[in-house]
C-alpha cells in the first residue's frame, strides 16, 4: 500500500477515487509509562496500519493526502488521553 502525503503519487496515474479513510487510535495517561517517543510512534504506527486496512477494504493500493492528528482529550474528568486520527483518500493507481 502506497501512503503519501501528497496528492499524486508520482510517475503514476490515479484511475479512481474509493473515498476518504481514516484510522483512530486512544491511549490512556498509563500508556505513556515508558517511552513517549515510543509510545508516540506506535500509537501513529497502529492508526496508519487501521487506515490501511480501511483503503483495501475499498480495494485501493494507495492513501494520498494524508494527514495525522494528535489531540488530548479529557475522558473522565482526571485522566488526560491522547487520540491519534490519520485520514487520507483511498485510490487505485
Amino acid at each position: 500500500m502506497i501512503v503519501t502525503t501528497t496528492n499524486t503519487v508520482q510517475g503514476r496515474s490515479i484511475s479512481e477515487y474509493l473515498g476518504i479513510v481514516f484510522g483512530e487510535e486512544v491511549a490512556s495517561h498509563g500508556f505513556f509509562s515508558g517511552s513517549v517517543e515510543g509510545s508516540f510512534i506506535k500509537l501513529r504506527n497502529n492508526a496508519l496500519n487501521k487506515m490501511c486496512q480501511n483503503a483495501a477494504g475499498l480495494g485501493a493500493n494507495a492513501v494520498v493526502g494524508v494527514s495525522i492528528d494528535y489531540t488530548s482529550i479529557d475522558v473522565t474528568n482526571s485522566d488526560d488521553s491522547m487520540m491519534v486520527t490519520v485520514t487520507g483518500t483511498a485510490v487505485r493507481i
